[in-house]
């Protein structure tokens, strides 16, 4: 199952909460795919590190679902903007 998402710098908690509810509602699937550009240009995957709380939220979110980011480049201005988040237990075939 793939999903995409763009999301608005700095948007509102609630629209948040409403891509996470979603999100919740697709992971039940074995593959998923997830992609879009999240705007969490602050985002170290590589670290595991955010700058800001809503990043952070971010990272935590796709960590617990077992979501593993799979862009290694920038894609935006030194930012890695474009991304595309797979399920940790599934593989490219």
């Amino acid at each position: 199952m793939g999903h995409s998402w763009a999301a608005v710098p700095h948007q509102e908690e609630k629209v948040d909460e409403a891509f996470f509810t979603q999100l919740d509602k697709a992971s039940c699937s074995q593959a998923l795919v997830l992609m879009g550009n999240f705007n969490h240009p602050d985002i170290c995957w590589k670290d595991n590190i955010a700058g800001y709380k809503q990043s952070r939220k971010f990272m935590e979110y796709s960590d617990n679902n077992f979501l593993m980011e799979m862009i290694e480049e920038p894609t935006r201005k030194g930012a890695l903007l474009d991304q595309t988040l797979i399920r940790k237990n599934w593989t490219w075939i």
